[in-house]
């Protein structure tokens, strides 16, 4: 009889064990799902912070995070900002996503320049229903920002998503940008030999070819999601041409003229043309186009808004004093001549969506530029507006130091040439096709610009 009461006590423990075992083997099925939630909830969290971030430069911070958390497949029924977070109501499956600019929480709280992100969601439990839980309020979070960028971030950005972002089509062609990144939108094809990228990293979305002896250090990382226009956000603020309402009649300057020449500022609808060999300073104002012809001219021009500026003829030294040059003929900036000599400092070139080519493409072009370091134009050089898809070709030689930022988002830019190594120059564009033994030199030291690069990296943060 004992011995029969002790073994339906030990089956009696068995059964006990035997549940408990099932309700921390069903805990653990549990934890692990919601593990998995949460993961899933993280990747929208921190798609609509990002998405946020960027959008801060220009507005619907709001609207870009909300379509980021939704394209993740998180739509929330209950969507806005608000600190604390509003929950999501108690049904199973039922989303929460709050956007806070600036964050509510954390060591960025009260700063606009982040974006703060929920993301939560009612899940369903399994096993946990047999103690009394039969649901979670999982919650994700991601804070995010878009600063200017600093050393070590990008100096090459092309935004094209199609074919090459990047040819190298010749031999012995160099890009250096040790210091900075490079990301690649579409694919990267180094096409000769002794082809050569060094940078600090090389982001590809598509792939990376290296052909004969071609090199590239570090090895691209292939696959990587298309980085955003980190310049887009001045789009919406672009400088705006000036119309003429001067005479049509065209000002032409010939001869050999020993002294100096002064055009008053202006309008010159009938345009300007400097013949012979000549020393003449131009005013501000609005021209039809002004065209420098001839030998061993020495012109200044002014900031303004131009048809067009042609510089051909040989031997001719050209300055262009510190401001806003808006480029709004289908001519465009063209300098085709030989032995020619650029020079500006704090000058930035605006080209409208109906101007034509920039070309800085002469023969034994020297070219001194560089970008305002200061003011709302601050760092850009060679300015694009998105629309115009005319190539910006650059050549020159060792002595060419361009100082600044090529922004081209609809259009390739061509390097021919050489540049010397400079503290800043960057380029953002379409794609980039390098021909001949051209070399490349980047760098992003933007420590002398007033705020920083203009350029806006997005990151997260937390």
């Amino acid at each position: 009889m004992t011995r029969n009461r002790e073994a339906g006590q030990s089956l009696a423990f068995v059964a006990v064990g035997l549940v408990a075992l099932m309700g921390f083997a069903g805990l653990a099925i549990d934890m692990g799902a919601l593990r998995y939630d949460k993961r899933v909830e993280q990747t929208a969290a921190d798609a609509a912070a990002i998405a946020g971030a960027s959008n801060l430069a220009y507005g619907g911070v709001l609207t870009g995070a909300l379509a980021a958390s939704a394209s993740n497949g998180f739509s929330a029924a209950s969507a806005g900002n608000g600190c604390p977070p509003p929950a999501p109501a108690t049904a199973v499956g039922s989303v929460a996503v709050s956007i806070n600019n600036p964050p509510c929480s954390g060591p960025h709280n009260g700063d606009s320049n982040y974006v703060e992100v929920y993301v939560s969601e009612v899940q369903p439990t399994f096993f946990m229903r047999v103690f009394g839980v039969n649901s979670e309020t999982i919650t994700a979070r991601a804070v995010a920002t878009n600063v200017s960028a600093g050393a070590g971030s990008g100096c090459l950005y092309t935004v094209g998503t199609s074919g090459y972002g990047i040819l190298m089509n010749g031999t012995n062609e160099t890009i250096n940008g040790p210091p900075c990144g490079i990301v690649d939108n579409a694919s990267l094809l180094m096409n000769g030999s002794n082809d050569s990228i060094t940078a600090g990293s090389i982001g590809v979305s598509g792939s990376a070819t290296e052909n004969g002896t071609a090199t590239a250090s570090p090895k691209p990382i292939t696959g990587m999601p298309a980085g955003a226009d980190p310049l887009a956000y001045l789009n919406s603020s672009a400088p705006s041409p000036a119309s003429c309402r001067g005479s049509a009649k065209p000002v032409i300057i010939n001869g050999r003229n020993p002294e100096p020449q002064m055009l008053p500022p202006g309008d010159y609808c009938g345009g300007i043309m400097i013949n012979g060999t000549n020393t003449v300073t131009v005013g501000a104002g609005v021209f039809s186009g002004i065209m420098i012809n001839g030998t061993g001219n020495n012109v200044t021009l002014s900031p303004g808004t131009y048809g067009r500026i042609t510089i051909d003829g040989s031997n001719a030294n050209v300055t262009f004093n510190s401001g806003l040059y808006i480029i709004n003929g289908n001519a465009g900036f063209v300098d085709n001549g030989s032995n020619l000599t650029l020079s500006g400092t704090g000058v930035t070139f605006y080209s409208t969506a109906d101007a034509g080519p920039i070309t800085l493409d002469g023969s034994g072009l020297t070219a001194n530029l560089s970008a305002p370091t200061s003011g709302a134009d601050v760092g850009m050089l060679l300015w694009q507006a998105p629309g115009d898809s005319n190539t910006i070709t650059l050549n020159g030689n060792t002595s060419t130091s361009l100082n600044g930022i090529v922004y081209a988002p609809s259009a390739q830019v061509t390097i021919n040439g050489r540049n010397a190594v400079t503290p800043y120059f960057v380029l953002v564009t379409k794609n980039l096709l390098m021909n001949g033994a051209s070399t490349l030199n980047l760098d992003n030291d933007a420590s002398g610009f007033t705020g920083g690069s203009p350029i806006k990296d997005v990151t997260l943060v937390e």
